[in-house]
């Protein structure tokens, strides 16, 4: 995979949004993080990250460690922000900004044939789970932003290659995103 200039720029600014997610959650005195430890963290790397100040440690050695020309770095490092950002937010976020599926429905959901729609319509036949705001009649909403996304992957990362992920909307996170699952193997449209 080429690594093109929207990607790189996409990590860079998942980046600064983490930042910015740590720190609101210390501004609101959250200690530690939701779901503890950050299972993608766990999963990725290796290590257990359940305080703010675990993720804004993380997030320094990530920000000091990520190769932008090597694919698989930019992956890890992409999955590992959406992770901390989700992981952060749960004490200032309204819960509508959450994911909107439980562990059990995402699950039975992976039992089928899915198609991740990044702000798109749905293009294709089997379970098509929606992000972003006004979800299309006949999806499935998984929530209103790209790192929602987090949640979903805890559970569906040794799947990725049964997933089908669609975008026509190229903000530079979901071009990230994108780009991260495609180096995961995943089924890009």
């Amino acid at each position: 995979m080429n690594n093109n200039k929207y990607a790189v720029k996409g990590v860079k600014k998942l980046f600064s949004l983490t930042k910015t997610k740590i720190r609101l959650a210390k501004e609101v005195k959250t200690i530690y993080t939701k779901p503890k430890p950050l299972p993608l963290v766990k999963k990725l790397a290796g290590v257990e990250v359940n305080t703010i100040d675990e993720a804004e440690n993380l997030w320094q050695t990530l920000k000091e460690k990520v190769d932008y020309n090597n694919p698989k770095s930019m992956a890890e490092t992409t999955l590992q922000l959406l992770d901390i950002i989700e992981g952060v937010k749960h004490k200032y976020e309204p819960k509508e900004y959450f994911c909107l599926l439980t562990q059990e429905e995402t699950k039975k959901l992976l039992e089928k044939k899915v198609n991740i729609l990044l702000a798109c319509q749905p293009t294709t036949k089997g379970v098509n789970l929606y992000i972003g705001e006004n979800p299309p009649k006949g999806v499935i909403h998984l929530g209103r932003v790209t790192t929602n996304l987090a949640t979903f992957l805890a559970i569906a990362l040794p799947k990725l290659k049964n997933i089908k992920i669609h975008s026509n909307q190229k903000t530079l996170i979901n071009n990230a995103v994108y780009h991260a699952l495609e180096t995961f193997k995943a089924n890009l449209k």
